[in-house]
């Protein structure tokens, strides 16, 4: 090979050489996470990649994410929410009293820490979310939808606040006890019946239940009933409860503090009572002690004592 050739074939494997060793484009993800159309305020984002690759990195306050080490190619998306209480809301309750006899935990005007991020959106083998990704500079949003409520608990209604008060008929409630089968408010219409909003975490609830089962166990045989709406956030933690302290009412599970069932009946603080005529009209409310046990009574008197 003459030194004319040998020259233009070194300068040719230079030129490769030198273009092999340039470094890639490095693959950068970014966007917006939403949750029913509302930037997520923190939470993590996870990609998961090719080859068990794994890019995750914070969601800042905005919504917004940056990825600077994603793989090329199909990942599946693994969105977790802000880290919250196990019992949403507790944290942010502050003991108070009303007037004497009328203690209540009461939820100040603070939010309560929400949203929650649907389970699905957190586990690689239920999320819904898969991209592909390419090389280089990318924009992926992310949209996120909540749960729809349990079947037959109502959703908060648009408007002005329930914001239930004695003379006002309430709305009919229905969906899972505490062992998941269904049952409706209005399948007691005809009965005077009490609905006690609690909770176990509640010191203030766990104080009446002696009280509330003397009742039960008073009135037994009358058109009379007590039904809870429960706001813990696990349920085996409350059926525990209701084994282990025998508590004869039977609840709906409401999930948690800010639950549809509690949305709706305008509940600010824990306990609440709502005391029903036989039509599921509210006569009286939050009474509590010899004051409750009276106006139980005093509504089940007619049914007792009819006039001649």
């Amino acid at each position: 090979m003459s030194p004319s050739c040998r020259h233009a074939v070194a300068g040719v494997l230079l030129v490769f050489l030198a273009g092999c060793s340039s470094p890639a484009t490095p693959v950068v993800v970014s966007g917006v996470v939403t949750l029913d159309g509302e930037p997520l305020s923190g939470g993590r984002v996870t990609f998961l990649g090719p080859g068990n690759n794994v890019a995750a990195n914070e969601i800042g306050s905005d919504g917004r994410y940056t990825l600077a080490a994603a793989t090329p190619g199909p990942v599946r998306v693994v969105v977790t929410g802000p880290v919250v209480p196990s019992l949403p809301g507790r944290d942010r309750l502050v003991p108070e009293l009303q007037p004497p006899d009328r203690g209540q935990h009461l939820a100040r005007s603070e939010p309560l820490p929400r949203p929650k991020v649907p389970p699905r959106y957190a586990d690689p083998d239920l999320t819904p979310l898969s991209y592909t990704i390419g090389h280089g500079q990318q924009t992926w949003d992310i949209a996120l939808e909540s749960d729809a409520p349990p079947k037959g608990i109502p959703r908060v209604p648009d408007g002005p606040p329930l914001g239930l008060e004695p003379g006002q008929v309430v709305p009919d409630v229905e969906g899972p006890d505490l062992d998941g089968q269904v049952f409706k408010l209005s399948d007691y219409r005809g009965r005077v019946v009490l609905v006690y909003f609690w909770g176990q975490w509640c010191s203030l609830c766990r104080d009446e239940h002696p009280h509330l089962r003397a009742l039960v166990e008073r009135h037994r045989g009358q058109p009379f009933a007590l039904l809870g709406v429960n706001c813990d956030g696990d349920r085996e933690v409350v059926r525990r409860a209701v084994r282990d302290q025998s508590l004869p009412w039977r609840s709906w599970w409401d999930g948690d503090l800010a639950g549809q069932v509690a949305q709706t009946w305008e509940v600010k603080g824990w306990p609440a009572f709502y005391l029903l005529d036989g039509r599921g009209v509210v006569r009286v409310k939050n009474l509590r002690g010899a004051e409750l046990d009276q106006a139980v009574e005093d509504l089940l008197r007619p049914a007792a004592d009819p006039p001649p």
